[in-house]
C-alpha cells in the first residue's frame, strides 16, 4: 500500500427529483375515481393504440394519452376541464405513449443525456 492521500470529498449525489406544482396537480386529477372512470371508458370504447392502427398494426391500447398536455394550462379550473375532455384523449399503448412525451419533451427544448453529451463533444472538438 502506498502513503498517497486519497481525496476523500463525497462524490455529487444526484437531487431528488420533485414534482413542480402544475406536475402535481396533475397527478392528483390523474389520481382521481373521475379520472379512472373515464379513462376506462376510454380504453372499453377503443381497445386499440390509434397510433398503431394507423402503420396497420393491431396493439392492444394499455393508457390513455392527452392530446394537449394538461400541464399547459394556467388556471385550475382549465386544466380540470382538458384533463376530463374526451376530445383531448387518445389510447395508445405503452410504447407510443413514452414516444409522445419524448417527443413533447424535445420541442420544449430537452435532450437525453446522451446526446446532450455527444453535442457537447462535436463542439469541443471544433
Amino acid at each position: 500500500m502506498s502513503n498517497t492521500t486519497t481525496d476523500m470529498t463525497p462524490s455529487p449525489r444526484r437531487k431528488k427529483w420533485k414534482p413542480t406544482p402544475s406536475t402535481a396537480e396533475y397527478h392528483s386529477i390523474i389520481g382521481t375515481r373521475k379520472w379512472q372512470g373515464i379513462r376506462a371508458q376510454v380504453l372499453a370504447a377503443h381497445p386499440y393504440c390509434a397510433l398503431c392502427r394507423r402503420l396497420g398494426i393491431v396493439t392492444p391500447a394499455t393508457e390513455v394519452h392527452h392530446l394537449r398536455p394538461v400541464q399547459w394550462w394556467t388556471t385550475h379550473e382549465e386544466r380540470l376541464q382538458l384533463a376530463y375532455d374526451l376530445d383531448n384523449l387518445l389510447p395508445i399503448c405503452h410504447h407510443h405513449h413514452t414516444a409522445e412525451h419524448m417527443r413533447l419533451r424535445r420541442l420544449n427544448g430537452w435532450r437525453p443525456k446522451k446526446e446532450r453529451i455527444r453535442n457537447r463533444n462535436k463542439r469541443n472538438k471544433h
